[in-house]
């Protein structure tokens, strides 16, 4: 049996050469804060995990940038900090001797509790007793020391004495990705939006982790959720319009990147992807072409660069 796998592998390697020979890559992953050009200067947990979930690196960067040897092949990014909303996607490392990502990362509210000023309080909120509310605070100051467990401490106790705490939910759940429980961590969130449907921020976490894991039909419902709170969120609307893209809803998707397009949008060029990629399934190839070129017009260096003009090419040569 054991010379049967060997004689297998063997097979494989011979049939794809490019596996007996596949080498390391230096991975360089940039950060940049939204709406600005130069790399983060913070300090940032960049956890970087494989398809399997199994743990590669986690670092914590102050100047805006990492590098790392990995294998080619599909990592699970997260990069967590205390001036930024945590951030989650993949990253499809190919082989070649280096790959670059740039990455752009959301600022943090500076209190979760603030809300705009035509919205009105939810009702989960005007019931705290002042008690968990000062457990709360503790977990902030606790959050604010970088001692997390003693945060978690203080959540759990707010939660037991208001058990529909929508942010201390919320704020475990931050808890949990940081520490790398997706699991845990999105039953928290749902907990959230359980008891606060208006809560974005909370639906957006949960789109986070189902997208992770490409669960993309579970992701839309809580994408669309998020939206309804906050309407011109880019990264909503950015990961809309993928998440219809690939449930095949393909004129919501170019809907979704239209409304991105809309607005100031630096760090978001590869809606003009999700968009070209859509109007081509709907046979409606010279509006594609334009999506690629306006994609190509907005990041021409980007790490998408060679896929606009791979499609251009085949548009190109495709028969009129």
């Amino acid at each position: 049996m054991r010379l049967r796998k060997q004689f297998a592998v063997l097979t494989l390697l011979m049939a794809f050469p490019g596996l007996a020979q596949m080498t390391r890559v230096s991975f360089r992953l940039v950060i940049v804060r939204e709406g600005e050009k130069m790399p983060l200067q913070e300090q940032v947990t960049v956890t970087i995990r494989n398809d399997w979930g199994d743990m590669v690196t986690s670092q914590d960067v102050t100047h805006g940038f990492i590098t790392v040897d990995v294998k080619p092949g599909l990592y699970r990014l997260s990069i967590t900090g205390a001036g930024i909303e945590t951030y989650m996607s993949d990253v499809k490392i190919e082989p070649m001797p280096s790959w670059s990502e740039t990455v752009y990362v959301r600022s943090k509210k500076t209190a979760i509790v603030e809300t705009r000023s035509n919205a009105p309080i939810p009702a989960v909120r005007l019931k705290i007793p002042r008690q968990a509310k000062d457990e709360y605070r503790k977990a902030e100051a606790a959050l604010s020391k970088n001692d997390p467990e003693a945060a978690r401490l203080h959540l759990t106790r707010a939660i037991a004495l208001y058990p529909d705490y929508d942010l201390a939910y919320f704020e475990m759940g931050k808890l949990e990705i940081a520490a790398g429980h997706r699991d845990l961590a999105q039953a928290h969130f749902q907990s959230a939006v359980k008891l606060n449907d208006a809560f974005g921020e909370a639906h957006r976490e949960v789109a986070k982790i189902l997208l992770a894991d490409k669960n993309y039909a579970g992701a839309e419902p809580a994408l669309l959720a998020a939206l309804r709170s906050d309407p011109r969120d880019l990264w909503t609307l950015s990961f809309a319009a993928l998440t219809e893209l690939e449930l095949s809803k393909f004129a919501e998707a170019i809907a979704y990147a239209s409304r991105v397009h809309s607005f100031q949008h630096a760090g978001y060029a590869s809606v003009h992807l999700i968009a070209g990629k859509s109007l081509e399934a709907l046979h409606r190839p010279e509006d594609a072409g334009a999506e690629y070129r306006q994609y190509l017009a907005e990041d021409p260096n980007g790490s998408n660069a060679l896929r606009a003009r791979e499609a251009l090419a085949r548009l190109t040569a495709a028969p009129k």
